[in-house]
């Protein structure tokens, strides 16, 4: 993920791969393979969000 993505970007992207994920386990089951690493990713997103929001919080704390 490029540094140069903003908490909206993120945001966006959060989204349409949780949209992706529950179509694919609308199609092939809530264990399928995809599934799974659909959600794999979705948490990397996530995680890179929290991330970034604490790293704002600490940045605005120090200002």
């Amino acid at each position: 993920m490029s540094k140069g993505y903003n908490c909206e970007d993120l945001l966006k992207l959060i989204e349409t791969k949780r949209r992706e994920m529950i179509m694919i386990a609308n199609k092939t089951g809530m264990t399928s393979p995809q599934t799974i690493q659909t959600s794999i990713e979705l948490d990397g997103l996530l995680n890179l969000h929290r991330r970034f929001t604490e790293k704002a919080v600490i940045m605005n704390k120090a200002n």
